[in-house]
């Protein structure tokens, strides 16, 4: 660009230079022959053609440098104003991206520590038949029960945005709440049959509890990382995709709601 630039300034150096030295000897031929009529006789002298014709140049120049300069200030203007509307697009797309890094980590955090408090595990070695009982077994039992309903409600006020918008989200709840309750019941089943002879239909009972137990964290686990894996991909977005500063204000805005609404 600036050699195209360059050559074109050359070129017109040249015209002007070529353009100056015909109207120069132009000016001297007709100024060297003499008029027979009086009236094409010149009352100026050729000093005062050149003088005149140099007001006229000058006027023009500076009129087409202060056009020049005015095009050249708009597009400096135009410049920036595109780099603050790019700037502010950056710093609201840092402040999205840091927002959904956060939300992400409270939401592995809240669904760690209530997929832990519901362990099958946990439960059936803290609380089955082949735990020991002591004097602080109820106790311990109903603590369980009161952190597992704690939890529940943390990873609820977490996912509670999306289930507005019928998202994998509303799953998540559903099978949280289905594994609240298995849980809960479960606890319960073995506080009050501690001590107990359990017969065989009992037992079989126990079992399916268990395994219908086991099945809902495994279900409420692949459910989880798979809603997980669409808000990282959400995420990435914000990262790889140019939004405009309107598209940009609109999620934003969305977020702001989440965060009043996680707030109360």
């Amino acid at each position: 660009m600036k050699s195209g630039d360059q050559k074109t300034s050359y070129w017109w150096i040249v015209i002007w230079a070529t353009a100056s030295i015909v109207f120069a000897f132009v000016l001297h031929c007709l100024f060297s022959i003499d008029a027979k009529e009086p009236f094409w006789q010149a009352k100026w002298g050729a000093g005062d053609i050149l003088t005149y014709t140099s007001s006229i140049i000058l006027g023009l120049l500076a009129l087409w440098q202060n056009q020049r300069f005015k095009t050249e200030n708009d597009e400096a203007q135009t410049r920036l104003e595109k780099l603050s509307v790019r700037a502010n697009e950056l710093q609201i797309t840092s402040k999205m991206i840091e927002h959904e890094n956060e939300r992400i980590s409270m939401l592995r955090e809240a669904f760690q520590n209530f997929y832990d408090a519901c362990s099958c595990s946990s439960i059936v070695s803290d609380f089955g038949p082949l735990s020991k009982p002591d004097e602080t077994y109820s106790t311990n039992s109903a603590l369980k029960a009161n952190h597992i309903r704690t939890s529940f409600q943390v990873l609820f006020q977490q996912l509670n945005l999306d289930t507005d918008n019928g998202s994998l989200a509303n799953e998540v709840v559903k099978n949280a709440k289905l594994l609240l309750v298995s849980a809960t019941k479960l606890i319960l089943s073995f506080t009050i049959d501690k001590g107990r002879t359990l017969d065989e239909k009992q037992k079989e009972e126990y079992r399916q509890t268990v395994k219908m137990q086991l099945q809902l964290e495994e279900t409420l686990c692949k459910q989880f990382y798979t809603y997980l894996t669409e808000l990282e991909k959400e995420r990435n977005s914000l990262i790889f995709e140019n939004y405009t500063l309107d598209e940009l204000q609109a999620i934003y805005r969305q977020k702001e709601l989440y965060q009043e609404k996680t707030q109360k």
